[in-house]
């Protein structure tokens, strides 16, 4: 088959979306023509091929900014898009393509207009949706139901129960399909012997407590949260935070303003593997998001076996872990007293089986198997 896949997020970039979508389409590439039109960022080429898959970026990076809520990256979503849609048109024969993949709020509409007009099949993915999220802007609630009501495929596939319902209010029929990791990363990092470099480096005993917070530091992920928690825990107690973002400094403040800059370290962004790393040689992994469908390091840390305290987000509900401990904020810092930490750090291969990409791609081309036209 030839498919196009359209997506503003996507390799290099390693967040959860477009770690998800890269996996997807290295594996389809293996048997399949893949070409994606992406965002074009700072560094990146304009036209290249990895791991057999065709990629363009025809829109200037300077129009791309990866915060959804501000004003500007609303105008860089519709350029993007409006770029997206005169590339197919104008430099792919569409109508060549058996499947258009639109996997980001941005280009459902493109593939609506392809089924449309050229008979192209189309199949929409919802990975994160406002409607998970309690306080979700006017303009994201407002492009979603555009999007739900008009733009989605006839059958769009979805991670979570709640977007799935929502899907199907609006009349298209959802299937969840949920798998976002990278076996062979995984195991690799389960091979290596568990280093002491980072508790050496923050002074950071053995006896300690080690909790890790991974991700972006937005105001959904509510990072100054995990600072309070870990503020009224004992000394015994740390929390390394793994990311960057336009939080950052409100944390930073936050680690000031209590006094535990010695327990609560702000590491910034770091490679995959090396994130994978930490998260392995820390004791747990805390997520106080407000909203998530189906956060990456909560499945990569049960996977290498490590304890999680997380807020009931996304499809974590579903998810039944003996490692696994669902709390509001406010209950997080009595659960994370209360675990024995004694667990050994091993490769959980069930949480890998039910959630790898490996199996996401499978189901996927399944249904581009039954779909296509």
């Amino acid at each position: 088959m030839k498919i196009l896949i359209i997506t503003n997020n996507f390799y290099p970039e390693t967040s959860g979306g477009a770690h998800v979508q890269w996996g997807l389409a290295r594996r389809l590439a293996k048997r399949h023509d893949v070409t994606v039109i992406t965002s074009k960022d700072t560094g990146t080429a304009k036209f290249e091929k990895e791991a057999d898959v065709t990629i363009v970026r025809p829109l200037p990076s300077e129009y791309h900014t990866p915060v959804f809520d501000s004003l500007l990256n609303i105008l860089g979503l519709a350029i993007f898009s409006l770029s997206a849609l005169l590339y197919s048109i104008l430099r792919l024969p569409i109508t060549d393509f058996d499947i258009v993949y639109t996997p980001t709020e941005d280009s459902h509409w493109i593939g609506h207009i392809f089924s449309y007009f050229e008979h192209v099949t189309h199949v929409s993915f919802v990975g994160y949706s406002p409607c998970l999220k309690p306080d979700a802007g006017t303009v994201e609630s407002f492009i979603e139901k555009m999007n739900f009501r008009f733009f989605l495929s006839e059958r769009a596939l979805c991670q979570t129960n709640q977007v799935k319902e929502q899907i199907e209010r609006f009349g298209s029929e959802g299937q969840i399909l949920c798998g976002v990791l990278e076996t062979d990363t995984l195991e690799t990092i389960a091979r290596e012997s568990i280093s002491s470099d980072m508790r050496r480096q923050l002074d950071i005993t053995q006896d300690d407590i080690l909790f890790a917070s991974v991700g972006r530091i937005t105001e959904n992920k509510n990072v100054v949260e995990a600072v309070q928690i870990f503020s009224n825990l004992p000394e015994e107690y740390h929390l390394i935070i793994v990311g960057d973002g336009p939080e950052r400094k409100a944390v930073e403040e936050a680690i000031e303003d209590s006094g535990i800059g010695n327990r609560v370290h702000v590491v910034g962004k770091k490679p995959h593997k090396e994130t994978l790393r930490t998260m392995r040689e820390s004791d747990g992994l805390i997520l106080t998001s407000k909203a998530e469908s189906s956060p990456l390091v909560i499945l990569e840390s049960l996977a290498l076996g490590s304890y999680v305290v997380a807020t009931p987000v996304g499809i974590l509900p579903d998810i039944e872990h003996s490692n696994l401990i669902l709390s509001e904020p406010e209950d997080m810092g009595s659960a994370i007293k209360t675990i024995e930490y004694t667990n050994p750090c091993s490769i959980d291969w069930s949480i890998i089986d039910e959630y790898s990409v490996d199996r996401f791609a499978e189901d996927v081309e399944g249904i581009f198997y039954a779909e296509a036209r």
